[in-house]
């Protein structure tokens, strides 16, 4: 296995350590968690005398979800070419069953920080969304017949260590924006005449 081509300190290995880990007996550390065993039992209580629990070392609390963090849903719509992006798993599961196909989730958003807004074009073909952290650009589109959504409350919240890329297609009346944490999606899209490859805001 190369952990350098496979995103290594994201992976979870399955295959047993020999020996008792501890400080000083660190296994695998280039991987960001290794199972250590899938039969313990302890014998001081009843319940698991019976039941075995599979047990594994997570070096740098990779894998246990932080708190505060709300995941973002990414959808698609394929008759406008639009990305949309929510927190609300109310309003997801309503677009997936009008059509919209639903791609995994987009980043993870912090509850505080630095406000992203989201404001609308009900003038695009099939409708537009459209997002910022800046409330004054916000508004100059609002001025010009866009609509706040979220009743111009902050959608998201810019704050973490990754990169949210932003790109512009100039020849879509409607799914003009793109956002994405993926360099490889960002750089695609650059490359197939895509423009104003930057970073929009900071995610987890």
């Amino acid at each position: 296995m190369n952990a350098s081509t496979l995103g290594a300190k994201n992976l979870w290995v399955a295959q047993y350590l020999y020996g008792k880990p501890s400080n000083q007996n660190l296994k695998n550390t280039d991987y960001g968690s290794w199972q250590y065993t899938s039969q313990m039992y302890y014998q001081s209580t009843p319940n698991l005398r019976s039941h075995n629990l599979d047990t594994s070392i997570d070096y740098n609390n990779i894998f246990n979800a932080s708190q505060g963090l709300q995941d973002v849903y990414r959808l698609y719509n394929a008759n406008t070419g639009e990305h949309f992006y929510t927190l609300n798993f109310a309003e997801k599961t309503n677009l997936q069953n009008v059509g919209w196909r639903y791609e995994g989730i987009g980043w993870l958003s912090s509850s505080s920080g630095s406000p992203v807004y989201r404001v609308y074009n009900p003038n695009a073909k099939g409708g537009d969304h459209y997002y910022t952290m800046s409330k004054w650009e916000a508004q100059q589109l609002v001025n010009k017949g866009w609509r706040w959504d979220n009743n111009g409350a902050p959608a998201f919240y810019s704050n973490g260590s990754k990169n949210l890329y932003v790109a512009y297609n100039p020849n879509a009346s409607s799914g003009s924006h793109n956002y994405t944490t993926s360099s490889y999606e960002q750089n695609s899209l650059l490359r197939s005449g895509w423009k104003y490859g930057a970073v929009a805001w900071k995610v987890n």
